[in-house]
């Protein structure tokens, strides 16, 4: 039996996301990609207060903005990862011939929650 790990992934609020569906999308990638070995949560920081402190294995901040802000909301700050949907430049050169970002973005998540 696997240990089941949590994933919140954070994004600013409802309305700031401009497409709805990317919410769901990148739920559901991650649920296929790890089956019942992960359980993911999304998480608005509009929803919270200065007394919530959430608690996860790992954080996926959709963007700089809500990277920064992760650090009111949770203790362990290392378990934030930053993510994108497109990959900057800098990143680019240092992936240098990867199969894909999507399976770079998995690898990096996997060391994160080992």
């Amino acid at each position: 039996m696997h240990a089941v790990k949590k994933v919140v992934i954070l994004y600013r609020s409802p309305q700031a996301v401009s497409n709805t569906g990317v919410i769901q999308f990148i739920k559901n990638n991650l649920e296929e990609i790890f089956g019942d070995r992960l359980l993911v949560e999304n998480c608005f920081l509009a929803d919270l207060n200065d007394q919530n402190k959430l608690e996860a294995d790992a954080f996926l901040a959709i963007d700089e903005r809500v990277f920064q802000r992760a650090k009111e909301y949770v203790d362990n700050f290392h378990s934030v990862i930053k993510i994108n949907r497109t990959i900057e430049q800098h990143v680019l050169k240092r992936l240098n011939g990867a199969a894909s970002w999507f399976r770079s973005f998995v690898i990096l998540l996997l060391q994160q929650l080992v």
